[in-house]
């Protein structure tokens, strides 16, 4: 362990106990800004390994009040105050990585569990069994259904071919689902569903080779093999795609019959849930044209109503508006819950449980006003729900978890 390593666990400790000089605090600060996880780890495992005692003893409530208080200074030093609604850190933020925001979390004994589960594995994996009340995270899953109706469980299905249909096999291997569309399509189009209930997320690589990711309550319809002129899918919910590249035949995306996507080979993310107002197509790569088609008189993409997006661009569909671009949106929120993380960043009370209530397939109840607060940051997608209820406990709001039910006390 070298000189800067061996400080860097000794911060640390005095950190959690709360003994931490104003110097060695922005010492200490400087250190984890340096965007070096590994070394992060190696002084978590050897702190454990040393001292797992004295680890087990830190209070977690300690630690989390301790470092929210660092925030804020921190922020107050140098940001201005733009609202006065309450505003809550629930991390280090994005610029310390998320490697420390798990320090904050779950305690210094259990991150070193937590960072190999998260860093290295599915978010499937990263579980720790739940208390007697308690709610573990989602899990990979999806149900196929097929063109003759017949509904496929992929939960519990191990790898191999599930069923050829027209010519076109579908196989399921490491909870992916793909296609081989290698033999001929003598029955005509046929088409698909894959959907995800609450509590599940799923990935598909459709028959030319795009890949699908599905988040939670979100559904993907599709043909079995891609012919003629363009390649159309329609979606619910929110899906990630990176598409084949084909510029004979142009990928075309219907969003619930009120938007369309239309790309040629790109990265983007869709995000059309029925119980939100707006339709979000955030572009990663390439070049995607977008369509509102839910203004009245508009029954498809018209010169007024669409806009051809650049990498790192948003557009904003809504009902009764006009298409709207984001031209800087939060990249590292959109993509979060593919990257196996919760992002929080300027969120509303509501709208972090309506993610919630996605992700762990509860019903949220609201014992008396909605509080007015807006959370910052990042959590793992595989902590079971106490453990994100722990760190939102640090705003002042209350809790309660009632087998299905999470309660917000007033």
């Amino acid at each position: 362990m070298n000189m800067e390593t061996t400080r860097l666990q000794f911060l640390m400790q005095q950190f959690a106990a709360d003994r931490l000089s104003e110097p060695e605090l922005e010492e200490l600060q400087s250190l984890l800004e340096v965007p070096d996880q590994d070394q992060l780890i190696r002084v978590l495992d050897a702190w454990i390994d040393q001292e797992s005692d004295q680890a087990v003893g830190v209070s977690r409530e300690t630690v989390i009040t301790t470092f929210n208080r660092v925030i804020e200074v921190d922020k107050e030093n140098n940001t201005p105050n733009i609202s006065r609604r309450p505003v809550h850190r629930i991390n280090f933020m994005r610029r310390w990585g998320w490697a420390a925001a798990a320090v904050l979390l779950i305690g210094f004994a259990g991150v070193f569990y937590l960072l190999k589960n998260t860093i290295h594995t599915d978010t499937a994996h990263n579980t720790v069994q739940p208390g007697p009340a308690d709610v573990p995270p989602g899990k990979n899953g999806a149900v196929l259904t097929l063109a003759d109706g017949r509904q496929v469980v992929l939960d519990s299905l191990g790898k191999g071919l599930i069923t050829s249909q027209n010519g076109t096999k579908v196989i399921l291997d490491e909870g992916r689902l793909s296609y081989d569309a290698t033999g001929s399509n003598k029955g005509g189009m046929i088409y698909n569903t894959v959907s995800t209930p609450k509590g599940r997320q799923f990935q598909i690589t459709l028959p030319d080779g795009t890949k699908v990711w599905l988040n939670a309550a979100s559904s993907i319809h599709y043909p079995t093999q891609f012919t003629g002129d363009q390649r159309l899918v329609a979606i619910t919910g929110e899906v990630y795609f990176e598409v084949t590249k084909n510029a004979r035949m142009p990928f075309k995306v219907n969003i619930d019959e009120r938007c369309e996507v239309e790309v040629l080979g790109t990265h983007f993310n869709i995000k059309a849930y029925k119980d939100e107002s707006v339709i979000k197509t955030t572009l990663l790569e390439g070049k995607v044209k977008v369509g509102n088609r839910s203004l009245p008189g508009t029954g498809a993409i018209g010169s007024n109503q669409s806009a051809v997006l650049k990498p790192g661009e948003q557009a904003i569909a809504t009902d009764h508006s006009p298409l709207t671009i984001d031209h800087s949106p939060d990249l590292d929120n959109v993509m979060a819950w593919k990257n196996g993380l919760f992002n929080f960043e300027g969120m509303q009370l509501r709208e972090v449980m309506q993610q919630l209530e996605r992700w762990y397939d509860i019903e949220v109840v609201y014992e008396g006003k909605v509080p007015d607060v807006k959370f910052y940051g990042e959590l793992s997608r595989g902590l079971n729900l106490s453990g994100i209820i722990n760190a939102l406990k640090d705003s002042g709001i209350r809790f309660r978890i009632d087998g299905n039910r999470l309660i917000v006390l007033p």
